[in-house]
């Protein structure tokens, strides 16, 4: 079986459909849900694949760095600084299919 190789989303792309799936997927906080919260359930290689870009785009993208370090100067667990990643990286992405815009990387 070949290795899976990585794909570029851009806004004329059937894959356009996995960002907004991603999008559905992480709901924003609700009243009624209060306490801790957890990832189980819906599409994995979806999940998996924001974990790992967020895991690689909080130690080399300039906004998610100020982020991560941001969180880690209020004493957040390594654990919630990375799924805040992700989340934010999930709401660029959302943005970028809905205004049909391409990848650019802002200064921190």
């Amino acid at each position: 079986m070949p290795p899976r190789q990585a794909r570029v989303i851009t806004p004329s792309s059937s894959d356009a459909r996995l960002v907004q799936a991603l999008a559905r997927w992480a709901r924003l906080p609700t009243p009624q849900k209060i306490g801790k919260r957890s990832i189980h359930g819906g599409r994995a290689a979806l999940r998996t694949m924001l974990y790992l870009a967020a895991m690689v785009g909080s130690r080399r993208n300039p906004e998610l760095m100020a982020m991560k370090q941001r969180l880690q100067a209020k004493g957040k667990p390594p654990k919630v600084i990375l799924i805040a990643c992700a989340r934010k990286l999930l709401t660029i992405l959302h943005a970028m299919v809905r205004n049909l815009a391409e990848w650019k990387t802002m200064p921190a």
